[in-house]
């Protein structure tokens, strides 16, 4: 009579055991990459003594940044208060919003450890860097750097299997907004920029937008390699608003130009192109296909500014943030499900070499429960029109106590199938 295996821990969860996996999908973090500053915390003591040996903070309002010190423009060339600021303006108090600050020089294990502080809430965490994306080859073409495969690989570890760790099935989202000005001196680089897609990197989506107003511009050029602001505080706002099916380039639901903030749309590269006079619509639908976010102004929209998509660095399934949100809040939910069958007793069945058929029936619906009940949104709308659960084991069970639940979704604005597997391990 094998058991599902849990290896990390030496107690149990039985099924008088609620564990439950957030499920939450408007919850956000921002991370800071201050490896490019020289001690960013001197002069800041406040903020120093919160977040100078890498702690995660959960804020609710911009109020709560203030009193730790990060309302002062100065702190990170006000980097910081820009970007929550713009968030808490957007989405109003009352909302949470997890902060740190790493040297993510070396590796990006900063995400893990965001999300562990944070009981695994967070859904979607914005990061902001002054690392390029892309580097120059000597013919002049464009490539990336190994920047957003390293993030891909970290973000991938959140996904979790079970017998790992408490806290691994807490997949999320990234929106990244890295370094555009190496390129700066190529001409017509906008008909130049490499395809991200075929990085198939479907958790990391590129943000490659800000407002090009003159404070803004003055603000980049002392950031290290006058890396660009970014957009950042808009799409997390966006995103913590935004249902998990919803697509946060959804021109009836979003507009960046709330109360004026963002009038001078730009893609960052050199001295910016901005999207009035300089970027016409062919090139930026063009860009779009590349997997980049940027902004657009649609006609008969004058002066309102919107995110172009929700794209990610994928051709797959999962080509937008909206489609692995929607397969992020299943699989919370589905961990959820089965965390009171780990380390339980289970009914052999030597004919089929595996677990009963009443087990496998037995967990199929508390899956099918769990997904019923959780993948609805806030307006009590449901988010998948659809789902499918396959529970088999390994032929040799008895040793590896490896089971397989395979599950499918429909996503109510996708007309295909999403399909996940989560491997007892």
């Amino acid at each position: 009579m094998p058991n599902l295996g849990y290896a990390t821990t030496q107690e149990g969860h039985f099924k008088n055991t609620t564990l439950i996996v957030p499920a939450d999908e408007s919850v956000c973090g921002m991370l800071f990459d201050i490896s490019g500053f020289d001690n960013p915390f001197d002069d800041y003591l406040d903020i120093y003594y919160s977040f100078g040996s890498g702690q995660v903070v959960q804020i609710n309002s911009l109020n709560d940044a203030i009193e730790l010190g990060l309302g002062d423009n100065n702190f990170l060339n006000g980097l910081v208060y820009y970007h929550i600021s713009m968030f808490y303006d957007y989405v109003g108090d009352n909302r949470p919003l997890y902060l740190t600050f790493a040297d993510c020089s070396s590796d990006w294990d900063a995400i893990g450890l965001m999300q562990r502080e944070s009981g695994g809430r967070i859904f979607q965490v914005g990061i902001w860097t002054y690392q390029q994306m892309w580097s120059v080859r000597n013919d002049n073409s464009i490539e990336f750097t190994n920047l957003i495969t390293q993030i891909e690989t970290s973000v991938e570890e959140l996904t979790g299997k079970i017998g790992q760790s408490s806290f691994s099935p807490t997949p999320l989202s990234v929106v990244l907004s890295a370094n555009t000005s190496v390129v700066s001196n190529i001409e017509k680089v906008l008909k130049k920029l490499p395809d991200a897609t075929v990085l198939e990197a479907p958790k990391v989506s590129i943000l490659l937008c800000q407002n090009g107003s003159d404070y803004i511009k003055s603000k980049q050029s002392l950031n290290p390699q006058d890396a660009p602001f970014s957009s950042m505080g808009f799409a997390l706002a966006a995103l913590s608003l935004a249902d998990a099916e919803k697509c946060i380039g959804a021109v009836s639901d979003f507009n960046l130009n709330k109360n004026e903030q963002f009038r001078y749309p730009e893609i960052p590269i050199g001295d910016g192109y901005s999207i009035d006079d300089e970027v016409n619509r062919v090139v930026l639908n063009t860009i779009a296909t590349l997997g980049y976010i940027v902004p657009v102004i649609y006609d008969g929209k004058d002066g309102e500014c919107f995110f172009n998509s929700d794209t990610t660095l994928s051709r797959g399934d999962y080509k937008t943030i909206a489609n692995n949100r929607v397969i992020h809040k299943c699989r919370r939910s589905v961990y959820t499900a089965i965390y009171p069958y780990i380390n339980s007793d289970h009914i052999y069945e030597s004919g089929q070499r595996g677990i009963s058929s009443s087990s496998i029936q037995e967990i199929s619906n508390a899956i099918g429960d769990i997904l019923s009940g959780n993948l609805i949104n806030k307006g009590g709308e449901y988010q998948i029109s659809g789902y499918n659960i396959d529970i088999f084991s390994s032929d040799d069970i008895l040793n590896d106590g490896v089971v397989f639940v395979k599950y499918s979704v429909v996503p109510v604005n996708y007309n295909d199938v999403l399909t996940d597997t989560i491997t007892s391990e």
